[in-house]
């Protein structure tokens, strides 16, 4: 490469070096004489949490698989593991009820 081409290309490295990153070379940083009040929007509103949105079949289809892995994920159980499942979530939503 030529070495006129390389000294250029290291002035102008070095220039752009000397400014912060985040601002342009020559911006300055301007502060207004009297602050200006920007509202702040809404926070957003909060989520239900997952377990509340899923549907019923979803959160045992879930349960169900959770309890298949617990087991090893062995198959031949998979109707207890429905069973067992329906009856944890029935058996929360009821004690969730109950709380209220």
């Amino acid at each position: 490469m030529d070495s006129s081409l390389l000294s250029a290309r290291n002035d102008a490295s070095a220039s752009v070096n000397q400014y912060p990153s985040t601002f342009p070379i020559g911006h300055r940083l301007m502060i207004p004489s009297s602050p200006e009040v920007i509202p702040m929007p809404a926070p957003a509103p909060a989520k239900k949490p997952l377990i509340e949105t899923l549907a019923l079949e979803e959160r045992i289809r879930r349960r169900a698989y959770e309890l298949y892995v617990q087991r090893g994920s062995q198959s031949g159980s998979e109707l207890d593991d429905w069973l067992q499942a329906e009856e944890e979530i029935e058996r929360a939503e009821e004690q969730a009820v109950g709380k209220s």
